[in-house]
């Protein structure tokens, strides 16, 4: 930036005229950080519905997997009391509620009171 006197007796400065361009970027700049804030601002009330979203999958997930739990143990507990060993069943952590549901249907109806 180049500064000089308007006159040698005064002491004002004069910008010179390569200033200009530096002036004209930083009202650039100071319009694109306007507009991200806009952005931002904008945006920003979507946060806690994602958040909010995120922990209502979570509880789901949470359930799904308590409730596929109670039924795995209802089958391992049946059918030892039926001499089965445990280990000739299918694996059954892999499968999802609906699955063991199903299994229950198919291989052990007399269990389908207790789900």
């Amino acid at each position: 930036m180049t500064i000089s006197p308007n006159n040698g007796n005064s002491s004002e400065h004069q910008l010179q005229p390569d200033i200009l361009p530096l002036l004209s970027m930083l009202l650039a700049l100071e319009g694109l950080i306007a507009t991200m804030y806009k952005e931002v601002i904008q945006f920003s009330p979507q946060i806690p519905k994602e958040k909010a979203e995120a922990e209502s999958r979570q509880t789901k997930a949470e359930r799904e997997e308590k409730a596929c739990n109670r039924l795995i143990a209802i089958i391992l507990e049946y059918a030892k009391s039926q001499g089965v060993n445990p280990y000739n069943l299918p694996y059954l952590k892999q499968k999802s509620y609906d699955q063991l549901c199903e299994y229950i249907h198919k291989n052990w109806p007399e269990l389908i009171s207790q789900i």
